[in-house]
């Protein structure tokens, strides 16, 4: 499914297979967007594959060092619409081939402190 798809979104759980997914990305992907949430944080990393791989590698780590935080936390509702709404900006973004959301980016966003 990946190799055919202009931009893959990964949302999963466990670093191992974010690295498979942005493995299996082809030189038709314009954009792999990779969205992790922690708590009552998140983080969007956008980059194209296969130019630029190895800066999203540097912030890849094994499954073994990341923090487990229960789906369940009251908090991760409104932090999943949060990433959502980000999310679906930069896909607009990339559509309409907006130059600034068409650069490599990575957006933390603190939503104890509201802090981007």
């Amino acid at each position: 499914m990946v190799e055919d798809a202009d931009i893959v979104i990964s949302a999963v759980d466990n670093m191992a297979t974010r690295r498979e997914v942005i493995e299996a990305c082809t030189i038709k992907t314009k954009r792999f967007i990779d969205c992790r949430m922690m708590s009552m944080a998140f983080e969007i990393y956008s980059y194209i594959p296969v130019y630029e791989n190895s800066l999203y590698f540097r912030t890849w780590f094994p499954d073994e060092e990341a923090t487990a935080i229960a789906c369940t936390n009251k908090s991760s509702s409104f932090n999943t619409f949060a990433i959502a709404g980000f999310l679906t900006r930069i896909v607009v973004g990339i559509v309409k081939d907006e130059p600034f959301i068409l650069k490599r980016s990575q957006l933390t966003v603190d939503l104890s402190n509201l802090l981007i």
